[in-house]
């Protein structure tokens, strides 16, 4: 049980992404910059998405405990990926009105 608690505690101080620290203080480097890493970061999330539905892939239909805690796991990630470059799409929309 003490194990459990300590993974508790350890989820509910979970860091935000690279990106959200960069984004909070992007407004401090030039549009060129900040485009440089929107597209690095997203050519990154498009191809961790691609590897991710890959391996989602192999596990088939399999159905024992193991398997169907992996494709849980595999799935959560390609939403997680899928959600972000969505975000990012927003982020590149509203960012530059927010420079004016």
């Amino acid at each position: 049980m003490s194990g459990f608690v300590a993974l508790q505690e350890f989820m509910s101080r979970a860091e935000a992404t690279a990106i959200l620290k960069w984004m909070a203080q992007s407004s401090h480097v030039s549009p060129s910059e900040t485009k440089s890493v929107f597209e690095a970061h997203q050519k990154y999330l498009s191809k961790e998405l691609e590897i991710e539905i890959e391996t989602l892939n192999t596990f088939g239909d399999a159905s024992d405990k193991t398997m169907t805690s992996g494709r849980l796991i595999v799935s959560l990630t390609v939403e997680h990926f899928q959600a972000e470059l969505k975000w990012l799409e927003k982020v590149w929309r509203e960012l530059p009105k927010a420079r004016t």
